[in-house]
């Protein structure tokens, strides 16, 4: 049945999508047209981005996503009612039936209702704001490296078929053990000044566990020791050697998470990078 509801939505919003527009004319038109924060299409593309580290190729995978996200997620049906002026759609009906002009830049993505003449956007992947914190006012970088956890077939697994509070908790307990976080310095916006300054921050890797074996993958740029520091001083190793026994509590709570979670083959995280337990 959900195949079919599936397949039936993205006939009818291939029926409704332009796909004469350009992606440059589509990105000026949700700029001259801008809404900031377009409730809830900005949020369904946030948690997309929060869920695969990466904004959907096309039109068709967001609404795939959509469907998902309410069939998985009990509380969207409690705000998926759009904004009054437009009339008061639920957020299925509106994307499966109504004209949108959507395009994906890989780090953004820019869209356009022309029946309503508003248009929004959703910039910045997690691996686009490591390497360009200070081009935006981002502040909340917690929020961009969330676990996201995935079946055999690639798909995201919602909070009903994996426990990312418990996991979450676990990581905070393995955390809290150790003295010395590695920090780097990055140009960033403090929300005091019209220009980002340097400031010492923790630093930030996006890696990968899968349910086969302890290795792991790091899959975002690792900055040259000399750019990182432990307390005033710099890495004198690289992190996964100098940081081995907090990689090793790491990777005991993922198996943990694997072994409660079966569904799960393949997890992504944001980490730190701990040492001098305590």
């Amino acid at each position: 049945m959900k195949r079919v509801l599936l397949f039936l939505l993205i006939l009818l919003a291939g029926s409704c999508t332009d796909k004469v527009k350009d992606k440059e004319e589509i990105r000026q038109l949700a700029r001259d047209n801008y809404v900031d924060d377009f409730f809830p299409i900005n949020w369904l593309l946030q948690g997309y981005r929060n869920a695969y580290y990466a904004f959907p190729a096309d039109y068709d995978e967001f609404l795939a996503y959509v469907v998902d996200c309410k069939e998985h997620e009990p509380f969207l049906s409690e705000v998926e009612r759009i904004d009054e002026r437009l009339g008061g759609q639920d957020i299925v009906d509106l994307l499966s039936r109504t004209k949108v002009f959507y395009a994906s830049f890989g780090d953004s993505v820019f869209f356009y209702l022309p029946d309503y003449q508003v248009g929004s956007c959703v910039i910045g992947t997690p691996f686009y704001w490591l390497e360009h914190p200070e081009e935006y006012d981002r502040l909340d970088f917690e929020g961009l490296f969330q676990s996201a956890a995935y079946d055999e077939n690639g798909s995201y697994l919602f909070s009903d078929r994996f426990d990312y509070e418990r996991l979450g908790r676990l990581n905070d307990s393995i955390a809290s053990c150790y003295d010395y976080v590695v920090i780097s310095e990055e140009f960033r916006y403090d929300g005091l000044s019209d220009e980002p300054l340097k400031r010492q921050m923790p630093y930030w890797s996006i890696v990968a566990f899968t349910s086969e074996g302890d290795s792991f993958e790091i899959l975002s740029r690792v900055k040259s020791t000399d750019s990182l520091y432990v307390g005033n001083r710099p890495c004198t190793d690289n992190l996964p050697v100098c940081c081995k026994e907090y990689l090793d509590d790491l990777q005991a709570i993922i198996r943990t998470a694997f072994s409660e979670n079966p569904d799960a083959v393949r997890i992504v995280t944001g980490i730190h990078w701990y040492l001098g337990k305590v």
